[in-house]
């Protein structure tokens, strides 16, 4: 039977029939007989096999990118073609949450909770990019955009002033002083990432905490866009407004997940990317159940040694700011991004990423630190 290489979390391989799938994704653990395709009917075995394998390699691919690296991407079945996923599975269920012509991407960073950073700009400076931000990063790490931000001219603060300096974070961060603090309004929905204990940059809204989703009430019209569908939210003009939460816009997020001892634990980056269409990406709601079900279903270090589907997740900024990439040693590589945003430019700057960097057994302290333990919590009420 022809066989279809998935690359094992560890950078090896692992050999899976063209007609099945792991029912943990990208994990290469016992596999289940895919759906039937009626398209494979009357073909030869060749053809099937081709076919077949064509099919799997366009829903589901896994490599990875370093020892400790592994991006899994997954793309719904196309129109009129049966999915690779057995019913019921991590990746079924994936699947049936997306839209046609997006992309989920996730990046799993082994041992990643205790080699992880905040990089971003100092205070009054405009957003960089990526690249610019991550120079200085010690490689190979993964790279995911951070939390929402001053974008463009005409927001306005709690009290009606208006907000003018583009690039000011929204909530506290590690590497500036002069944020925007946290509209009250959407306050108790933020999130934050902390490394070793200290708040790293805020965003939202706060998706789960040790493997429990957050009651976030999405419904509500503070987190719709246009709640009668027409009109747009007068909250629209607020900093760091929550409002496109309805919109099935481009998104982004992190997860930690740690062993039962908290002693370790993996970095899970999302990304989903339509191309920068606004109607193909995915509501807030849906992300929250499609963030759940990769960071649970990742093939994980923590788990291994500990439990899993206890893993933290926040919300980053989206749309045109999603982003994912590895900064390896010839430089930074763009998984994928979002489009969109008046900045005219093909990546939007941002003011802060999350950079974290894979810590193995077998390295030891080889390999320079990035940053401290990271963990995921409530923003600062106070």
């Amino acid at each position: 039977m022809q066989k279809v290489n998935f690359t094992s979390p560890l950078g090896g391989s692992i050999a899976s029939p063209v007609d099945s799938v792991a029912t943990s994704i990208g994990s290469g653990a016992a596999t289940q007989r895919a759906a039937p395709d009626a398209r494979l009917a009357g073909l030869s075995s060749r053809v099937r096999a081709k076919v077949e394998g064509d099919r799997v390699r366009r829903q589901v691919r896994v490599q990875s990118h370093a020892p400790g690296i592994i991006e899994t991407s997954i793309r719904p079945a196309a129109q009129g073609e049966a999915s690779v996923a057995r019913s019921g599975s991590p990746l079924a269920k994936i699947q049936a949450l997306m839209k046609e012509d997006s992309r989920y991407t996730r990046l799993t960073v082994v041992g990643g909770s205790s080699e992880t950073t905040v990089l971003g700009t100092e205070n009054g400076a405009l957003p960089r990019h990526p690249d610019a931000l991550t120079q200085d990063i010690a490689s190979p790490a993964a790279i995911v955009n951070g939390g929402y931000f001053i974008h463009k001219q005409g927001l306005t603060a709690d009290d009606g002033q208006t907000l003018d300096k583009i690039g000011t974070p929204i909530g506290p961060t590690s590497h500036r002083q002069d944020h925007q603090p946290i509209s009250t309004i959407w306050k108790p929905y933020y999130g934050q990432v902390k490394i070793n204990d200290e708040t790293g940059l805020c965003s939202g809204p706060l998706l789960a905490r040790n493997g429990a989703l957050e009651p976030v009430p999405f419904e509500d019209n503070k987190f719709l866009y246009r709640p009668d569908g027409k009109t747009e939210n007068e909250l629209n003009k607020l900093a760091g407004a929550m409002t496109p939460c309805g919109d099935p816009i481009e998104r982004s997020a992190i997860s930690v997940n740690m062993s039962s001892n908290g002693e370790h634990g993996d970095v899970i980056m999302h990304a989903l990317t339509a191309g920068g269409s606004r109607t193909k990406g995915a509501t807030m709601a849906d992300w929250q159940k499609m963030t759940k079900l990769g960071a649970d279903s990742a093939e994980d270090h923590a788990r291994t040694i500990g439990t899993g589907g206890n893993a933290s997740t926040l919300a980053l900024d989206g749309g045109g700011s999603t982003y994912l990439g590895v900064r390896s040693e010839t430089g930074l590589t763009t998984l994928v991004h979002g489009i969109g945003g008046i900045s005219g430019d093909a990546i939007r700057p941002t003011p802060n990423v999350i950079a974290s960097k894979p810590a193995l057994p077998a390295q030891g302290n080889a390999n320079a630190a990035v940053g401290g333990r990271v963990s995921i919590d409530q923003a600062p009420q106070d």
